[in-house]
């Protein structure tokens, strides 16, 4: 299979790829497992490469072997505007309609929705073709396991019954059945937590969400992560965004005494300018002394007194990296009674809330948001998020 800097020397080398395939070991496509397919792709750069990637893993135990041999095959990947593969092929054309003009042929412009993807699956002139069209990069990822995950193991039931098991039969049809697909996200930002420490391949990990349609991804530790870079690389290649969670005196409980909030402040600053300034992330994250049943600290209240010190440090912040997003883990535990809330100024608007308007606490409506959809769709096919695989770890100093 094509790793992603297979796909990238397959990308560039169109020539030596349909060379490969046209003939590969006295076996000509035809008689292959499924051998008449090509990827028409637009561009191999971020999500784009990973997209040629999962096409090429997932789709692998299908048609990249030669039945009852141990041939193993390539499955073309045909550059737009560049070398053609030879012969006659079934397609999967993928990217954006704005770039690809193969792909312009079967989507339109008004297909695709705002944020969100369009599918198509259709026979014309003896050619199966399946259509991947997204907004952007990362709405064509998404499409892209969308497709993979659902609606080809939907036609196939559809072409040998319900009890049908996945195992290709779609893609060694000879006609493929007609179909149109498309969905848009509800909710721009769709947001993970996840402590550091619990992943022990970041890759798997990014992988897993962006399957999931998740774009961001808060990353708590109590280490400073030596291969932070890295890792954040690797996130934006499945265009996913990388927030660093630490602590804004969130092990403060209200039960230490006098607490010298300005010390606190300076201490919070220096972590960030000393560990998380230059780590590549595209935001901070963090949590304070919210979470817990007192309604005091330091002898005042716990709203006053965190509001007062987010402000101060988002302020020293955002004067020395102008721009930066900071985003405010709130519990709520230390709100949840009438004397807190009386007592909460109104925040200015330098920092935001977490699954909370800024609005939510002042006036004290801090009940759990119940969860809603956050993607639209039209199509008969279900939509479904797979589980996770938290297998990865990030190297911490």
């Amino acid at each position: 299979m094509l790793s992603v800097l297979s796909v990238g020397v397959a990308a560039e080398n169109d020539d030596q790829v349909s060379e490969a395939a046209l003939v590969f070991d006295g076996v000509k496509p035809s008689e292959m497992r499924g051998g008449t397919w090509k990827v028409v792709y637009s561009s191999a750069e971020g999500p784009h490469g990973r997209v040629l990637e999962t096409l090429t893993q997932r789709l692998g135990p299908y048609f990249l072997r030669e039945k009852c041999h141990s041939t193993s095959l390539v499955l073309p990947l045909e550059k737009v505007g560049g070398p053609a593969v030879k012969g006659k092929r079934d397609m999967i054309i993928v990217g954006e309609v704005s770039s690809n003009p193969l792909l312009a042929k079967y989507v339109k412009e008004g297909d695709v929705p705002k944020d969100g993807y369009f599918i198509r699956t259709l026979h014309e002139k003896g050619r199966n073709i399946v259509a991947i069209a997204g907004a952007g990069p990362a709405e064509t990822l998404y499409a892209t396991f969308h497709f993979l995950d659902l609606i080809a193991p939907e036609l196939e039931r559809g072409m040998c019954g319900q009890a049908a098991r996945y195992a290709g039969t779609f893609f060694r049809a000879d006609k493929i059945p007609s179909s149109r697909y498309s969905t848009a996200a509800q909710t721009k930002i769709r947001s993970i937590f996840s402590w550091g420490h619990v992943i022990d391949d970041y890759n798997e990990t990014f992988r897993a969400l962006a399957r999931a349609r998740f774009n961001r991804a808060i990353l708590w530790n109590d280490q400073l992560v030596v291969n932070a870079k890295d890792v954040v690389e690797c996130a934006h290649s499945w265009d996913i965004e990388v927030y660093w969670g630490f602590s804004w005196g969130w092990t403060l409980s209200g039960k230490e005494g006098p607490v010298d909030f300005d010390a606190l402040a300076d201490e919070i600053v220096a972590e960030w300018r000393e560990k998380w300034k230059g780590m590549g992330g595209d935001g901070i994250y963090f949590q304070s002394f919210t979470e817990t049943k007192n309604k005091t600290i330091g002898g005042r209240s716990i709203p006053d007194a965190v509001v007062e010190l987010v402000n101060r440090v988002s302020s020293r912040i955002r004067k020395e990296a102008p721009g930066t997003d900071i985003v405010f883990g709130l519990h709520s535990n230390s709100m949840r009674n009438p004397e807190a809330v009386a007592a909460l100024p109104k925040p200015i608007r330098r920092w935001r809330f977490y699954g909370r308007t800024a609005e939510d606490f002042r006036t004290g409506r801090l009940t759990e948001r119940k969860s809603s959809r956050i993607w639209s769709s039209t199509g008969k096919f279900l939509r479904s998020l797979p589980t996770l695989g938290w297998r990865g770890r990030l190297r911490c100093a």
